[in-house]
């Protein structure tokens, strides 16, 4: 699996460009997949549909690769304190 250092660096507007357009794509396929369904034409209309729905998933993958926020999962936070682990004592 890629780390996030292993990513490519990729022009940020280009990257936005990219989805907005993928997004305005799958905009007007559902559209017409709509519009082809109202005059009956089913299978031009799935097809539009099937074309709506790739085009979307694209978008939806492309935002991945936007530059994520540094995560602070394993920061040390002073200010907390291990607790002592439990004394267990035998019976007597």
């Amino acid at each position: 699996m890629l780390e996030a250092d292993d990513l490519p660096t990729v022009d940020q507007e280009r990257l936005e460009r990219l989805v907005t357009w993928h997004q305005n794509v799958a905009q007007r396929d559902g559209n017409l997949a709509l519009g082809l369904e109202a005059e009956g034409l089913e299978e031009a209309a799935r097809r539009n549909r099937v074309r709506s729905e790739a085009h979307r998933e694209t978008a939806r993958l492309l935002t991945l690769l936007r530059p994520q926020p540094a995560s602070t999962v394993g920061v040390f936070r002073g200010h907390l304190t291990p607790k002592r682990p439990a004394r267990i004592r035998a019976p007597p």
